[in-house]
């Protein structure tokens, strides 16, 4: 077993300030591009179908929404992605030592 940390996103759902899902996804397995798709797919769970569909717009057309956009923060080696939606959706880059309950993808339970 290697001593280097392995770098993780930590993606969450909020409402507010409960969060009503928690997964981890190595950065092994996914990219930036990978993650920012799946953020924008959760979200849609949130969306009515014309507002998915013109959230896919290009942001020149006049019937264009900015629903699915994600904004990106970074600082201290770390990135976070954001949906700006409520309930929104986050996606934070961590290390398994700074989360090590977090080392397996697990959604938390309901209830």
């Amino acid at each position: 077993m290697s001593d280097e940390p392995r770098r993780v996103w930590v993606i969450e759902g909020r409402s507010g300030v409960e969060i009503f899902f928690r997964s981890t996804i190595g950065f092994e397995l996914a990219t930036e591009v990978d993650i920012i798709a799946m953020l924008q797919r959760l979200a849609c769970r949130h969306l009515a179908p014309h507002e998915v569909l013109n959230a896919s717009l290009r942001d020149n057309d006049r019937s264009y929404n900015s629903l699915l956009a994600i904004s990106k923060d970074t600082g201290e080696g770390r990135d976070l992605l954001t949906t700006q939606l409520d309930p929104h959706y986050t996606a934070r880059s961590e290390t398994d030592r700074d989360l090590p309950d977090l080392d397996e993808a697990r959604p938390l339970p309901r209830g």
